[in-house]
């Protein structure tokens, strides 16, 4: 007979416990392993996304802006009044500008040297193709012609610079048509004429004939009552965000595109938060001075992959997805997720197309499951 001390006896009690609690845990595998198969779940998708920042922003209406150029001008004639309502493109005034005149001869010469050029290049090329010239003649002209192309592509940039502060937009090809056709004069006077940059009403009285501005200063204030300024409030820490993307408000329903016209931002003292400003057209007065309304940025769209909202557990300040694998085991994968879009969520870091995960239930099975049950004590 095998005498049992109570010691032993408590040894045996435990081992005999411990089988117990191994068996219960044995058939709790089991039963979660067969409930597996029934558990809903949902393929990964990829597609883009745009991620949204959204700030409030106040609406600068009737702004007004001062008329005013990098050259000296005279005036020759006024076509407008104080008071009037002007359209953009409308002409303002006429003027005498001999930087012009300048601009246009300086592009002229470099673009008939470039015309002699392109003639000796043709005939070189020719010769050489028919052996009747060498082709290291060829060398010398195909860089004079590249020095000129330069030239021509510098003066081009001057003239258009000048136009523009017109409110003109040249068109190339139709200012070489014309200096081939018009004297350089000629074409001078009718591009030395002051638009409208935009509509809006005449706060000042235009200049009397004769009169001379000199560069830089103030020709005439237009008020813009088609157009409002926006002033957005941004935490300097989400600033990066609003670069490189659209931007747009809702009102009425109604998307309203803004573009954005001053950078760097600026630090409100008030608040301390960025402010950059955009525009907006407002034909209809849609936008009133003054009022408060949200802004949306949307970034450039990036490839990510979709899941729906059910798929997505938080669970110790970090995000996971419950994975299905071909055997019907459930495995946590920790995600990086970006911001909600119609009950689905981006992830950006964790899945890979057409995996399947679990979309019902997910919470329960992520807190409960066995490894967060078991703990051993040395």
């Amino acid at each position: 007979m095998i005498d049992i001390s109570k010691e032993n006896g408590s040894y045996l009690s435990g081992i005999l416990m411990l089988g117990l609690l191994l068996s219960s845990l044995m058939v709790n595998v089991y039963a979660s392993n067969n409930s597996n198969a029934s558990l809903q779940t949902h393929a990964v998708v990829a597609g883009t996304w745009q991620p949204g920042n959204k700030a409030f922003a106040q609406i600068k209406a009737n702004s007004s802006i001062q008329l005013q150029l990098s050259f000296a001008i005279q005036i020759k004639q006024t076509f407008a009044q104080k008071g009037d309502k002007v359209k953009q493109g409308q002409a303002l005034l006429a003027v005498h500008a001999d930087v012009i005149l300048h601009d246009l001869e300086r592009y002229q010469i470099a673009r008939k040297k470039q015309l002699k050029l392109k003639e000796q290049l043709f005939y070189l090329n020719k010769n050489i193709k028919n052996k009747l010239e060498p082709h290291l003649d060829i060398f010398p002209v195909e860089t004079a012609n590249i020095q000129v192309e330069k030239e021509k592509a510098d003066a081009w940039l001057v003239l258009a610079v000048h136009l523009n502060e017109l409110g003109q937009s040249p068109q190339q090809l139709i200012i070489e048509k014309q200096l081939d056709k018009d004297k350089i004069v000629d074409l001078a006077i009718q591009l030395s004429q002051l638009y409208a940059p935009f509509s809006g009403r005449l706060m000042t009285r235009l200049p009397i004939p004769g009169y001379r501005y000199e560069a830089g200063e103030s020709i005439v204030e237009l008020e813009n009552n088609e157009q409002v300024y926006i002033a957005v409030y941004i935490a300097p820490e989400k600033l990066s965000l609003w670069s490189n993307g659209e931007t747009y408000l809702l009102k009425n329903s109604k998307k309203i595109p803004l573009k954005l016209i001053r950078e760097p931002a600026i630090i409100d003292p008030a608040t301390g938060l960025s402010m950059l400003f955009f525009s907006a057209d407002n034909p209809d007065n849609r936008l009133q001075d003054g009022e408060w309304l949200g802004v949306t940025h949307l970034q450039q769209a990036r490839q990510v992959l979709w899941v729906p909202k059910s798929a997505v557990v938080s669970r110790d300040g970090q995000s996971w997805c419950l994975l299905k694998q071909n055997n019907g085991d459930i495995k946590a994968v920790p995600v990086r997720v970006g911001q909600e879009q119609n009950d689905q969520i981006p992830v950006l870091k964790g899945l890979q197309k057409d995996q399947q995960v679990v979309t019902q239930g997910a919470y329960e099975l992520l807190y409960h499951d066995l490894k967060s049950l078991i703990h051993f004590v040395d």
